[in-house]
Formats: structure tokens, C-alpha cells, sequence
């Protein structure tokens, strides 16, 4: 009786399925990507490596990543939703797989394969729910299916960091693998249900291809100071989001388990965080200064991070974590709603592009950044007083500049 009415249901509601299979692989494609970070110590352990390596680990992961934003298009072009879906899982789980080698070569090699497996996850769900769902809910279920990448963060927080410490390295990577291959799985049996046409856009010149994102977005001044202010905050994220980690734990003497709950709230306040940004960016009609203040609420997180010691309360640490996620991790959505708002005519998907690589970037430079330092100082704290003083700095810098101006004065001078 219950699967009669789940039938109807779904005949009421054919969007439904769509929207969960697509939240469900965001999800499932976050906790994969966010694996090898969350598992830091013990994994940087296992191989004989410096803890802050997992720096040039998360680095490597954006750095696949980056590298899809340039070369992606002739993948979205070619491939349909459903099949990018497939690869991605298959690539992020072949990836993290790598690890279970013992070789730290292909360690490096398979964290460049999970961002690379990672590239298509967004636009290919973006297509399939875009095809789907009906336009009345379009905005809710938008907003939803980008909720879904943080619950994969969380969830990556709250198992994967005790199970790395339980079972070893080892055991998280491997549960981590097998749940990729079985969303692969799982995907080859709804694929007829989500199926919609690959997007053909225009063909382009290889080389137009690699620098018309760049391009767009460097060749407007408004989105250029909000493009500072996003290298700022995804500097920043990557450091929280690679790093906290491996701080708590080696710095701090945290066990794996409490390390990974801070890690959890850290994401979860991100959620939140991108509701709030948003939320405010349309009631203030400020959007791009918004971007500055929460560059410098960023910068003062980090210092509570970096102040952190063996004597701080448990639920203090939990308090700088979630001030953390819902200012370092909660700006995305604005920075990419500004460039698409401030793209010139028929320029929104290049100019997006271009935002992304410099979150993609960003998120690169970071982390390298965070493993240089502590190689060089050998003190973790520098890493988060680093992260501060460049978030802090510019959004001091831009703060008032006129390119931050609201949506209404912008208007009018393009007019």
C-alpha cells in the first residue's frame, strides 16, 4: 500500500526523483572530495609525511579542479548530464582509491583526479534540475541542492575523521571509495529517469576557450575588487577547510573524533552561513560591500583560531568554528550572483567561469601557502594569522571604493 502511494506521489511530483538524485550526488561528491583533508593527520602519518603536506594535498585537489574550469567545456558539451554524474563518481572514487597504494606519487596523482572528477558535478546537475523542475520552485530547490554539497562536508567531519582514527587511514578512505562506486552503481539504474540532452554550446577555439573566463571578468572593474575580496575569503576557506584539522589535532592534541565534530560545525555554520549572505545581500541592496564585511569577520575567526590552546574550552573552539563557517564559508553564493548580475550581455556563463577559477585558485594558493609556512615557521597558528592579515587588509583596502557600490548605483552609471 505504502509503494502505491509513493508511485502516486511521484506522478504528482515527477520532479521529486530528479531532486533527490542530484542533491544525493552533490552530496556524495562533496563527502568524496573532502576525504583526504578530513583524514589529515593520519593519513600525512601513514605515508611519512610532514602533517602540513596535506596542504599540497588539498592544493593538488583544487588544483584538478581549476584545470576542469579551462578545459571543461568540451567535456559539458559532449557528454550528457546523467554520464558526467557517472563520471564524476567514478573519478572521485578511483581517486581517493589511489591512496590505498601506499605510493605517495599516486596519492598526489589521485588528489588531481578528484578534483578533476569533481569539475563536472555542478553544471551537470544544474542541467539535469534545470530540465526538471518546474520554474515555481526553480529558487527553493536551487538553494536546496547546494545545501546538499555541505551536508556531504558534515558528514565527512563526522565519520570519516573518528573512522580514520578507529581503523586507520585505510578504513575511511576505503568506506569512502566504496560509497562512490556505489553511487555509481545506483546511478546506471536512475540514469533513464534523470536523462536529459547535453548542453551543445558553441565551439570555440582552444585558446578562447582557456582565457575568455579570465578575460570577462578582468575586464570589468567592479567585479575585479570583488574578485579580490573572493580571493581573500576562499584563501581563507581553503585554510579552515585543509588545515583545522590537522591544527587541532597536531597543534592542539585534540583526538581525531572531537577534531572532526569541529570540523563538522565548521561546514554546518558554512550552510547557514550561505542562507544568511544571501539573505542579507537582498535586504541591505548591498552586496559587494557585505562581501568586505564578511572578509573582515572572517579575519577575526582566524584570530580566535590562531589563539586557540590545549586550555581552550572545547565549546569555545566550537563557537570560533561556526563564526568561521558562517563567515569563510558563507560568501560564495554572492561573489557568483554578483558576477553573473555585473556580466556584460551574453557574458554570464564566461564571467561566471572566471569567478569560479578564482575561488578554484584561490583554493590552490591557500593551502600550498598554509604548508609553507608551517615548513618555514614551524607554527600552525601563523597559518590562520596569515589567512586574517589577507582577509583582513583588503577588504580594508576596497571597502570603499566606489566599485562596491549598490545594485541601484550601479545601474545608473552603466546607463
Amino acid at each position: 500500500m505504502s509503494g502505491e502511494r509513493a508511485e502516486a506521489a511521484a506522478g504528482k511530483r515527477p520532479w521529486l526523483f530528479a531532486f533527490s538524485t542530484v542533491s544525493l550526488v552533490q552530496m556524495e561528491a562533496s563527502f568524496l572530495m573532502i576525504c583526504l583533508p578530513v583524514c589529515g593527520p593520519v593519513l600525512t602519518g601513514a605515508f611519512h609525511l610532514a602533517p602540513q603536506r596535506i596542504g599540497v594535498i588539498g592544493a593538488s585537489i583544487w588544483g584538478g579542479a581549476l584545470a576542469f574550469v579551462f578545459v571543461g567545456g568540451f567535456v559539458l558539451n559532449r557528454f550528457r548530464p546523467v554520464t558526467l554524474f557517472q563520471i564524476v563518481m567514478l573519478a572521485e572514487a578511483l581517486g581517493i582509491a589511489f591512496a590505498l597504494t601506499g605510493s605517495k606519487v599516486l596519492l598526489f596523482l589521485g588528489a588531481v583526479l578528484i578534483g578533476l572528477g569533481y569539475g563536472p558535478n555542478i553544471p551537470a546537475g544544474s542541467t539535469i534540475l534545470a530540465a526538471r523542475t518546474p520554474p515555481s520552485r526553480s529558487g527553493i530547490l536551487f538553494s536546496l541542492k547546494q545545501g546538499a554539497v555541505s551536508i556531504g562536508n558534515v558528514l565527512g567531519g563526522l565519520i570519516l575523521a573518528p573512522l580514520a582514527a578507529y581503523a586507520g587511514y585505510r578504513g575511511a578512505v576505503g568506506l569512502a571509495a566504496a560509497t562512490g562506486l556505489a553511487a555509481f552503481v545506483l546511478l546506471i539504474f536512475a540514469a533513464r529517469r534523470i536523462d536529459v540532452p547535453a548542453v551543445r554550446g558553441p565551439q570555440r577555439r582552444h585558446r578562447d576557450s582557456l582565457v575568455a573566463p579570465v578575460r570577462a571578468l578582468a575586464r570589468n572593474r567592479r567585479l575585479r575588487v570583488r574578485a579580490v575580496l573572493a580571493f581573500a575569503l576562499a584563501s581563507t576557506q581553503s585554510i579552515c577547510t585543509n588545515f583545522l584539522v590537522a591544527y587541532l589535532v597536531t597543534r592542539i592534541g585534540f583526538p581525531m573524533g572531537h577534531a572532526g565534530l569541529v570540523f563538522a560545525v565548521l561546514q554546518g555554520a558554512g550552510f547557514v552561513g550561505r542562507l544568511l549572505a544571501g539573505w542579507l545581500a537582498d535586504a541591505t541592496g548591498t552586496p559587494g560591500r557585505n562581501l568586505a564585511i564578511q572578509a573582515m569577520v572572517a579575519a577575526l575567526a582566524m584570530v580566535g583560531l590562531a589563539s586557540v590552546t590545549a586550555d581552550t574550552p572545547v565549546f569555545v573552539v566550537l563557537l570560533l568554528a561556526a563564526l568561521a563557517g558562517v563567515s569563510a564559508l558563507g560568501w560564495n553564493g554572492v561573489f557568483i550572483a554578483e558576477a553573473a548580475r555585473l556580466a556584460g550581455k551574453g557574458a554570464v556563463a564566461e564571467t561566471t567561469a572566471g569567478a569560479v577559477s578564482v575561488i578554484y585558485f584561490a583554493r590552490v594558493i591557500g593551502p600550498g601557502a598554509g604548508d609553507l609556512i608551517v615548513s618555514t615557521t614551524g607554527s600552525w597558528p601563523d597559518i590562520f594569522l596569515a589567512a586574517a592579515a589577507l582577509a583582513g587588509t583588503l577588504s580594508l583596502v576596497v571597502i570603499r571604493s566606489e566599485a562596491l557600490a549598490p545594485p541601484g548605483g550601479v545601474r545608473r552609471r552603466d546607463g
